[in-house]
């Protein structure tokens, strides 16, 4: 049970399918699930997935589970992309679970849990989910009723009544994911000329991973320059990823500046960023006069900030967008459609790429036991708060400095923590680099030889 109960994340459940996450797994989540939700007040659930090839008998063996509990009714729509079934829980008030492991490699596979709100389950909804499972305290009840629905031309309507259109050539690059069933035909119903690479759904990812990265997409990169820009997914096309026509992949800060700056030229609100993102969205915020609220990474705590702070736009640095414009939901294709719109306003998007800030960073791990790594991190923090005054504890620890600012967190899901930084010259990111660095390792010693001479 202690190697099954590492399939729950603080954000999600993802486990190998041919080690841990079994369909006689996936149906215990399905009671765990039903029985949280049962005791939260809520009876309806609407249930999608991705295309990979294990999907359909996980979900199948999830909602089996599901039903057995004293929830009310189950939709299953299906395959879809994530954006479609969490619009359906969105607009029709269901709980939302979605089978997917986003961007791992095909052998994986897991579930994430939404509100009808459309922000996700926090860590502690999660981890009490994992308690049901672990203690098998389940509801039981009447066996619901399951629906089969199919909302895909609502959503699309309704994403194209909310965006302008544009006239760009567009090249996309859904990458056997599901983002092909409803991205093209979006853009071609608001005016873009649209060419699709691997638009077929394929769980085999056959011809790239589900991941984005320059070596991912290469072969979008080899052909986008014919294009006025490019568009690229993940798996379930959560995230969504634009490209220059000089083969260019966009950081996610990079693109939510250029998007920002036409944004806040029409309508100001506060903007939320994750503490990992680039200080350019403080420089595009500043221009129109906006607030930037910094949240913790994960884009539960994103999405959760938007619906608190009614804010206009969110970014987060892993390819992350809201878009309340369109909806508060965490939908790649909508929030890519948005981009390509603004983008078509720009005469030359290497001009206004050129006009961004320059900043020099990166972001480092350093290896360190899961059993020592958050107490590193609060030693660190105790450390940094005591020595530097501009400080944030959001999430980690991040230090604003007249040259650049530095982040140390711990990651949530591997023996690693990590610094982040940014600097405005070459010069200033390697004395950053180099003085918190030693920092870390210094403080890492310290616990770690701490413990071992225990």
């Amino acid at each position: 049970m202690a190697e099954i109960k590492d399939i729950f994340r603080a954000y999600d459940i993802r486990g190998n399918t041919e080690e841990k996450l079994t369909p006689e797994v996936m149906k215990k989540i399905g009671k765990a699930f039903g029985t949280f939700i049962i005791k939260k007040g809520h009876k309806k659930v609407v249930v999608g997935h991705d295309a990979r090839n294990t999907s359909i008998k996980l979900k199948k063996a999830f909602i089996e589970g599901l039903k057995s509990t004293k929830v009310k009714r189950i939709v299953d729509l299906g395959l879809e992309p994530f954006g479609t079934v969490l619009y359906y829980g969105w607009k029709r008030g269901f709980e939302t679970a979605y089978i997917t492991a986003s961007h791992l490699p095909p052998m994986w596979n897991g579930v994430k849990f939404y509100h009808s709100d459309g922000v996700g389950y926090l860590e502690e909804e999660n981890n009490q989910i994992r308690d049901i499972f672990i203690e098998e305290s389940f509801e039981e009840g009447d066996e619901a009723k399951v629906l089969k629905e199919d909302i895909r031309d609502e959503y699309i309507e309704y994403v194209v009544k909310n965006v302008e259109e544009g006239d760009l050539d567009v090249l996309i690059d859904c990458g056997n994911g599901v983002a092909g069933l409803t991205a093209p035909e979006i853009l071609d119903k608001l005016g873009f000329n649209v060419d699709v690479l691997h638009g077929k759904p394929d769980g085999d990812f056959p011809n790239r991973e589900s991941d984005v990265n320059e070596d991912s997409i290469s072969k979008m990169l080899d052909k986008v320059d014919e294009y006025d820009i490019g568009i690229a997914y993940d798996g379930d096309s959560d995230r969504c990823f634009i490209i220059t026509n000089n083969g260019k992949l966009l950081r996610a800060d990079e693109t939510a500046y250029l998007v920002l700056d036409k944004l806040l030229e029409d309508k100001n609100g506060d903007v939320v960023a994750n503490v990992e993102c680039s200080r350019r969205i403080e420089d595009v915020a500043e221009k129109h006069d906006s607030n930037v609220e910094r949240v913790r990474v994960g884009h539960t705590y994103l999405f959760k900030a938007i619906k608190e702070n009614e804010a206009l736009f969110g970014v987060e640095r892993a390819g992350h967008f809201a878009v309340p414009q369109i909806f508060p939901l965490d939908d790649g294709v909508a929030a890519s459609v948005l981009f390509a719109s603004k983008i078509s306003d720009f005469e030359d998007i290497e001009e206004e790429l050129d006009d961004m800030p320059e900043y020099f960073g990166d972001r480092i791990p350093f290896k360190c036991p899961d059993s020592d790594k958050f107490e590193v991190v609060e030693k660190v923090k105790d450390k940094l708060l005591k020595e530097y005054e501009d400080t944030s504890t959001v999430d980690g620890v991040r230090v604003e400095l007249e040259n650049g600012w530095v982040l140390i967190r711990a990651s949530n899901t591997s023996p690693k923590i990590r610094i982040t930084m940014e600097a405005e010259t070459e010069k200033d990111y390697k004395e950053i680099k180099s003085e918190f660095s030693r920092k870390l390792e210094e403080t890492i010693e310290e616990v770690v030889g701490n413990r071992d001479e225990r």
